[in-house]
């Protein structure tokens, strides 16, 4: 506005225009000062009013940056070694326990305890506990294919889950799973093999299967009234707020 009449150094629109200046640029200072503590107030806020989309939205926001895929990890080049060495990373990683006595136990009980055909209901059910907007695995089919296809699906699933039960076996076109690595500090080093965790995205069907299976024996995961992450309406950002014996 103030090119509009001639760029003036003087006068009263010459001094509004100084004064919003000083005022922004005061804003500005103020805000890069107390950047950490305004994000925080923020996520309080949203955490405070249970805006869980905001929050875990302005979450994504603060994590956000653009990573360059590195050209070596841990002296390992080229993509092809790159690849074969997280494999071998991985093999050793996920096969290093030992079969639980425990996880026995609860598949006994649920194998007496339940019968082993598969109902429509299960099924159903599995599928609406599906999240949406999920990357697909090596099936290339996503959540919204199973939850909008025709009802001719579920009896074929049914007799297909029921069949997985009586034998005992899933074939190795339904486990298999994309692994991928994210970096754990995107301020560390993004070249060492420790600053990464992996995702794996398993086929749909895959997961529709978990569902049922965690329906049938979560009456018999019981935990510690301590424990916040990986249960049911709980979230590890609300374990400050309980006090520990």
């Amino acid at each position: 506005m103030l090119k509009n009449y001639g760029s003036p150094r003087q006068g009263p629109l010459s001094d509004m225009t100084n004064r919003a200046t000083v005022r922004f640029k005061g804003a500005m200072r103020f805000i890069r000062s107390n950047e950490d503590a305004l994000r925080k107030e923020s996520l309080a806020k949203k955490l405070l009013c249970k805006n869980n989309k905001a929050f875990w939205k302005e979450i994504k926001l603060m994590n956000n940056s653009n990573l360059s895929l590195p050209n070596v990890i841990d002296g390992v080049t080229g993509s092809h070694n790159i690849v074969n060495m997280w494999k071998s990373h991985y093999e050793d990683l996920f096969n290093c326990l030992s079969n639980n006595k425990d996880v026995n136990n609860i598949c006994k009980k649920a194998e007496y305890q339940r019968d082993v055909e598969v109902s429509h209901s299960e099924i159903i059910h599995a599928i609406k506990d599906l999240k949406d907007n999920k990357s697909c695995g090596l099936d290339g089919i996503s959540a919204e294919h199973l939850k909008h296809c025709s009802d001719v699906i579920i009896p074929l699933l049914s007799m297909c889950f029921t069949s997985l039960f009586v034998h005992g076996i899933l074939p190795e076109s339904m486990i298999s799973v994309v692994l991928v690595p994210i970096a754990k500090n995107k301020n560390a080093s993004i070249c060492s093999k420790s600053n990464y965790r992996p995702i794996a995205v398993v086929n749909i069907v895959l997961k529709v299967f978990e569902n049922i299976i965690y329906e049938r024996i979560a009456y018999s995961l019981i935990t510690c009234d301590n424990q916040f992450g990986f249960k049911t309406k709980h979230t590890c950002i609300y374990m400050s707020s309980k006090r520990l014996y």
